[in-house]
């Protein structure tokens, strides 16, 4: 925790039928949001009744952000990422251990 708010968690959700995607900035969607629009024709941000902004929707997905990316390189990324997580375990257990 940074200044005791959780960590920013990305949850990315695609709609291959109308070619957008949203990443959502927080663990849930809420029930109420309203998308504004941004300088970017096909980005668009989202915010939640309370003002905050909790996601972010970019249209023609596939042209402007998506490039599929070959099998080995993606098992290549997510081993990386997997590394990368217990690294970072590996030291937050450290830190941890010399609080005590």
């Amino acid at each position: 925790m940074i200044n005791n708010k959780p960590p920013l968690s990305l949850y990315p959700i695609c709609y291959e039928d109308h070619d957008e995607l949203e990443v959502l900035l927080i663990g849930s969607k809420p029930s109420f949001i309203t998308f504004e629009k941004t300088g970017d024709k096909d980005i668009e941000v989202g915010m939640d009744d309370e003002n905050k902004i909790v996601t972010l929707l970019f249209h023609n997905a596939s042209s402007r952000l998506a490039k599929t990316l070959p099998e080995n390189e993606r098992d290549k990324l997510a081993e990386e990422a997997r590394l990368r997580s217990l690294e970072n375990a590996k030291w937050d257990r450290l830190l941890l251990n010399k609080q005590d």
